[in-house]
């Protein structure tokens, strides 16, 4: 794993840990604007969240239809469990602005949603990155494109399925899955990835500019 890869993941647990004090959080339902501290959120069906300088000590779950936006406006937002969403509107983790994190530190899903662009975006000046995923990113299956940015995710990344798939500048701490993306393809720049990059059934082809693979390299223009 990079030097940079485990400097972010230290900065993800330093966030995520926070004060010491008992968890007196409440859950979440959410539709509106939300900041403060949680213990779970739930994006209610067909409901419009957007969680802004947030502590969530649990979970967050999109519910049918439900769209999210994860958002480091006017602070820092973490999220110590998975964000997960299934058949969903749209998911997006925005951390582009400057001096501010997204943290995550487990799982992202992003699963059969039918809206725009879903994925995560990073700030491409931020060091360590402002976009921190401790375990693996899924993004497949989705009506429109999947696009991470700048982000730096601790386990593998999967981007399947959907119409198509960018990754810029990203540190992956496992493999890479770039598979049967079908109207855009697959576009992958500037990449550090740990374990196998893998690219296979996308239309146009998938392809790789100036990645750097500890694995192996296998399919279309990711060799």
């Amino acid at each position: 794993m990079s030097k940079a890869l485990i400097v972010a993941l230290a900065v993800a647990g330093a966030l995520l840990i926070g004060p010491g004090a008992a968890n007196t959080a409440s859950d979440l339902s959410c539709n509106g604007t939300f900041t403060g501290t949680y213990n779970n959120v739930t994006v209610p069906a067909n409901g419009h969240c957007t969680l802004d300088n947030v502590r969530v000590l649990g979970n967050v779950t999109v519910k049918t239809n439900a769209q999210l936006l994860l958002e480091a406006l006017s602070g820092d937002s973490t999220v110590k469990g998975n964000v997960s969403a299934n058949s969903c509107q749209e998911v997006n983790l925005e951390a582009t602005g400057a001096g501010f994190r997204v943290v995550v530190g487990g799982d992202l899903t992003i699963v059969g949603c039918t809206g725009g662009f879903d994925g995560a975006r990073g700030n491409s000046s931020a060091v360590p990155p402002s976009m921190v995923i401790g375990g693996n990113v899924k993004c497949d299956n989705n009506d429109d494109d999947c696009a991470f940015d700048y982000n730096a995710v601790g386990k593998s990344l999967d981007c399947s399925g959907n119409f198509g798939c960018t990754l810029q500048s990203d540190a992956v701490g496992n493999d890479v899955t770039v598979k049967n993306n079908d109207g855009a393809g697959g576009s992958i720049f500037n990449g550090a990835f740990a374990g196998n990059l893998t690219c296979s059934g996308n239309t146009p082809p998938a392809f790789a500019t100036n990645t750097t693979v500890a694995g192996n390299r296998t399919g279309e223009g990711c060799v």
